[in-house]
C-alpha cells in the first residue's frame, strides 16, 4: 500500500513526517503506534501532553485521555499501563477506591435521569464516562472478590437491577478494604490455594518462607502487617488436613 503523499527528498521534515502518518492510518498500525505517537510528542513538548494535543494531525491527548479512562475502569493491561508510567504518565492509575466514588457518583446521576433499567455497555454518563463499559468491570472485580462489601452494596443501592455476581471461591479469610493490602492477601490466598495438596511437611516450609517474606520486621512492604494478619488467619486451614 502507498501513502496518499509520496515522500520527496526535498519535503520539509513534518511534510514528510506527516505523509508516513497517513500511510500509517491506512495499514491500521494499533496501540504500539499510538505509544509511538506519544513518545515522539513528548520529544518536542516535554513529558507533560495535554489531552488537546494534535501531533501531525492526529489527536495524541485524545488517545492518552482514553488510555488513563481505560486504565480507570480496569480495562487496560498492566503492560500497557507499565509502558505509558514509564513514560511519564498515568502514574496515579492502579487504586480502585477513588475512582470506584467517581463511577458510582456518575452512574446514580444516570440512574436518576434515566431510571433504574439495565445499563447498556454502550452507556455514557456525564462528560462523556463510559458508564457501560465501568458497570462490567465492576461485576467483573466482584465476580473475582476484589470489591468489599460496603462496594458491593453501594452499587446494590445505587442500581436497583443490580445483581451480584456470584463469586466461584469461598473466601478463607476476611480480606482488608484498603485496595493494595486487599490486593496482597488475594495474592497470598491463591498461592495458599494453589499448593494446599502438598504434603503437610512441605507445608510447613512454604508457610513459614511466607511469614519471613512478609514479616514486618524484615518487609519493606507497605501493608506488610495486614499480609501477616492474614496468614496468621489462614494458618490452621493451611497446616491441616
Amino acid at each position: 500500500m502507498q501513502c496518499e503523499s509520496p515522500i520527496h527528498v526535498d519535503m520539509s521534515e513534518e511534510l514528510a513526517e506527516l505523509a508516513v502518518a497517513r500511510g500509517v492510518k491506512q495499514l491500521g498500525v494499533g496501540w504500539d503506534m499510538e505509544f509511538g505517537r506519544l513518545r515522539a510528542s513528548q520529544d518536542r513538548k516535554g513529558r507533560w501532553i495535554s489531552y488537546s494535543h494534535v501531533q501531525f494531525g492526529y489527536p495524541v491527548g485524545e488517545w492518552l485521555l482514553e488510555q488513563k479512562q481505560r486504565a480507570e475502569l480496569g480495562l487496560l493491561d498492566q503492560e500497557r499501563i507499565a509502558r505509558l508510567r514509564g513514560a511519564g504518565v498515568l502514574m496515579t492509575i492502579g487504586q480502585l477506591g477513588e475512582k470506584f466514588d467517581v463511577g458510582l457518583d456518575v452512574l446514580k446521576k444516570y440512574v436518576d435521569k434515566n431510571g433504574p433499567g439495565y445499563i447498556s455497555l454502550t452507556a455514557k454518563g456525564e462528560c462523556g464516562f463510559k458508564l457501560g463499559q465501568w458497570v462490567r468491570s465492576m461485576r467483573h472485580k466482584q465476580h473475582q472478590g476484589c470489591l468489599t462489601e460496603n462496594q458491593s452494596a453501594q452499587l446494590g443501592n445505587a442500581l436497583k437491577g443490580w445483581t451480584a455476581s456470584h463469586v466461584p471461591t469461598q473466601r478463607l479469610a476476611e480480606h482488608p478494604d484498603d485496595e493494595e493490602a486487599r490486593e496482597l492477601t488475594l495474592r497470598i490466598e491463591k498461592e495458599l490455594k494453589s499448593l494446599k495438596m502438598k504434603d503437610v511437611k512441605e507445608r510447613r516450609k512454604i508457610f513459614r518462607s511466607l511469614v519471613m517474606e512478609h514479616h514486618p520486621d524484615v518487609s519493606h512492604e507497605k501493608h506488610a502487617d495486614k499480609a501477616i494478619k492474614y496468614l496468621s488467619d489462614v494458618k490452621d486451614w493451611f497446616l491441616t488436613g
